[in-house]
């Protein structure tokens, strides 16, 4: 999965974080010691871990205020969780009113146009949506 096509949290984000909390917790207890994060054999170096961290917060802030905006329009608290999460990782029905007995006809049009921004930072990366709008010469 960790070269898959769809958004979200893959597998070796998740891995390359619980590697730097391990080392960042031995650095805790030996501040002097020299550790580094490895990969099948490869070093990570601290640059990708700062990246790795960063895009999973990013990650993280935009499907909560997605699910706070959502649950702002009148979308009951689990309809609003389950459609940030499928929207945002591309990985299909929710649940409650979009479940897949259900759809997203029901929601309101902003809802519909903030979780096809949702589907849109999930397919095609945050850091490269949020680059292409913040990042200016």
């Amino acid at each position: 999965m960790t070269g898959s096509t769809s958004g979200g949290l893959k597998f070796d984000r998740i891995f390359i974080f619980f590697k730097t909390a391990a080392k960042e917790m031995k650095l805790l207890k030996h501040p002097q010691g020299i550790y580094v994060v490895k990969v099948d054999n490869i070093t990570i170096d601290e640059k990708m871990e700062y990246q790795t961290l960063v895009f999973i917060v990013l990650y993280i802030i935009t499907f909560f205020a997605s699910s706070i905006a959502l649950t702002a329009m009148g979308i009951d608290g689990l309809t609003s969780f389950s459609a940030s999460v499928t929207t945002i990782g591309n990985v299909g029905p929710g649940f409650e009113q979009v479940s897949s007995l259900g759809n997203f006809s029901q929601l309101p049009d902003m809802a519909k146009y903030l979780l096809s921004v949702n589907m849109l930072l999930g397919r095609l990366e945050i850091f490269n949506v949020f680059a292409l709008l913040l990042v200016r010469k």
